[in-house]
């Protein structure tokens, strides 16, 4: 395993631009360099690399990071491999050393999983009955490739295998690939038709095997282990990011979904892996896609799994459609049916998910019934809500409206009574629709925050900063545990540890604490590019500005979080006072709500 000082230096000796340079045409512009993003399709240069902060961002798709995180997207490594792709191009060599533990059993449950697979993937190929399957399922070769497809046999196999290649037992069982028997390990595998799972740096990080007839149990599926979280990965997603050229992900609901709508040409698809999909997953989905078009089977628990599917793309901020075929129960079914053409034309034509739901929502009930309609109204309005562009809840009102027969403004209504919001504001109404806008400035604030804490590492003024954050944070009792962006938070709270004990390159202790996790170094990336102090962008910025900066975001947060919930509660309370059509009480609480809006605005001045 390679210590961490062997990372460091591997680090230091492999320049950003240098490395990147190798694979990008860069443009200087000022410190900095352009190029178009490898990551997205763009016709503008909105890739930045930072040759003095050593980290790239992109100002398109948000992809950003350090060296290591360039190498493993542009080359499909792993974090080790890549640390040996730029150790090897320094000249530095690497010698195995006694690391931390954690990182030690995770790198060895890879490389267990990696020797699984090529040992199933070879007993594919000397097996007829598998390739035999795969060919009555639509699966060619290329994809048997792509997929790594494999083969579990029905004997005891893959588990002394394993052991001829130094695994232990332990990690076999750790890993979900054998148990323990009185007789030592067994494989849990047999008699399967075999599905590696790829993480999106393509290491394996799991399987899945399917029986070759109806009995059960259908499927096996990989326990979860330190590096295998079912929840915050997706089947293919490695393959199907390259290939969403027009912005939409197709997700389906299984393996032998995914694989087949692959080998028909449709290779932008990934799947859930035997759980709904979650919001860890959406927010995947979110960094590269535009659109998530969901293709479930067309069973009862294949609508409702597009529902809370779609929940949560919707909730993310990604425009969720549903694909939809009555003639046939699965996209395998379809494609075999109809042919690929024509589900590339139900994929294009899905419909909209808040029409979706809208129609699966009336199915459950009597929707001519003016109690069911409220309900119904009710529940769209609750997931509505959640959005923050004031068009998609025009929309939406709209279509609600026009699919339920009840007036616009009878449904406006409900989205005021949730959250204070109009979709469309009324004649003679003064509701404040900016609550989400003042929420969205307190995530500024401490994104702000944030950013001049980890700008300020290694610079002149990196005492005096550090510690009027503390003493501002102190005098206004802000705890970071009460931020809203948790990840800043831990962020705050490693600076402030570090700092208090007196460390030296703060910055490279956190880069090095986060050296192989994506989002983090993403974040920090993004972080450390954040525009210094308005109108400051063409000048040196004073550090008496910068403590300006932080006194006044400190502010922000304090009395924000404060105010936002008064403002909230004080809208709710005018609503109620407008229906009992209580006028003395209205006046009133509409001179507290100008003195609230009075107080915001102080707060933005």
């Amino acid at each position: 395993m390679i210590s961490p000082d062997k990372i460091d230096a591997v680090k230091n000796a492999n320049d950003i631009a240098e490395v990147i340079g190798g694979y990008l045409t860069l443009k200087r512009t000022g410190a900095n360099f352009k190029a178009p993003c490898p990551f997205h399709q763009e016709k503008t240069p909105s890739f930045v690399v930072s040759p003095e902060k050593q980290i790239y961002r992109c100002f398109g798709c948000g992809e950003g990071g350090n060296v290591f995180t360039f190498v493993q997207r542009m080359e499909n490594f792993s974090f080790v491999e890549a640390v040996k792709h730029l150790a090897k191009r320094a000249g530095i060599e690497i010698e195995e050393s006694r690391p931390d533990p954690n990182f030690s059993e995770k790198e060895s449950l890879l490389g267990a999983n990696r020797e699984t697979m090529n040992y199933f993937h070879e007993k594919f190929k000397a097996s007829e009955k598998a390739k035999i399957y795969a060919k009555e399922r639509g699966i060619d070769d290329a994809t048997v490739e792509d997929f790594k497809i494999g083969y579990a046999p029905g004997d005891v196999s893959v588990s002394v295998y394993l052991k001829s290649k130094g695994i232990s037992e332990d990690i076999m069982a750790k890993a979900g690939i054998a148990g323990h028997g009185n007789s030592g390990a067994y494989d849990m595998f047999r008699e399967r038709f075999m599905f590696p799972i790829f993480n999106l740096y393509n290491d394996i990080i799991g399987f899945g095997g399917r029986v070759f007839d109806d009995s059960l149990p259908k499927y096996i599926n990989s326990k979860e282990t330190p590096v295998y979280i079912k929840g915050r990965n997706l089947y293919n997603l490695n393959n199907a990011r390259k290939n969403a050229s027009d912005g939409t992900i197709i997700i389906v609901e299984g393996y032998m979904d995914c694989v087949t709508v692959y080998a028909a040409g449709i290779k932008n698809t990934a799947a859930t892996l035997g759980t709904a999909l979650t919001p860890d997953q959406a927010k995947l989905l979110k960094r590269y896609a535009e659109r998530v078009a969901i293709m479930y089977d067309m069973d009862d628990a294949g609508r409702a799994g597009a529902i809370r599917a779609g929940d949560n793309l919707f909730s993310e901020g990604l425009e969720a459609a549903v694909v939809s075929f009555e003639e046939v129960k699965d996209p395998d079914d379809y494609i075999k049916k109809f042919g690929v053409d024509a589900l590339r034309g139900k994929i294009k034509s899905a419909q909209p998910f808040i029409e979706y739901k809208l129609d699966y929502l009336a199915k459950q009930g009597d929707i001519n019934n003016a109690y069911y309609k409220e309900k119904v109204i009710k529940e769209m309005a609750e997931l509505i809500e959640k959005t923050e562009s004031p068009v998609v809840r025009d929309n939406a009102v709209k279509i609600i409206s026009k699919k339920l027969f009840v007036g616009y403004d009878v449904v406006a209504r409900y989205f005021k009574v949730k959250n204070g919001l109009l979709a469309k504001p009324e004649p003679g109404h003064d509701f404040d629709d900016t609550l989400a806008m003042k929420n969205r400035s307190i995530d500024e604030a401490e994104r702000r925050i944030v950013s001049m804490a980890l700008n300020a590492l290694g610079t002149e003024n990196e005492v005096v900063i550090l510690k009027h954050i503390q003493e501002r944070r102190e005098l206004q009792e802000m705890k970071y545990d009460d931020f809203k962006n948790t990840i800043y938070a831990e962020l705050m709270v490693k600076i402030k540890t570090y700092f208090k004990a007196g460390e030296k390159n703060i910055l490279k202790h956190i880069e090095m604490d986060y050296i192989d996790n994506d989002e983090i170094n993403r974040i920090i990336s993004e972080l450390l590019v954040q525009k210094p102090v308005e109108g400051a962008a063409k000048k040196k910025v004073h550090t008496a500005d910068l403590m300006q900066e932080i006194t006044d975001y400190v502010t922000t947060i304090v009395q924000k979080s404060k105010t936002v919930p008064e403002m909230a509660e004080i809208s709710q309370k005018i609503l109620q006072a407008e229906s009992e059509k209580n006028a003395g009480l209205l006046r009133e609480l509409q001179e507290q709500k100008k003195k609230l809006q009075k107080r915001m605005h102080n707060i933005e001045e």
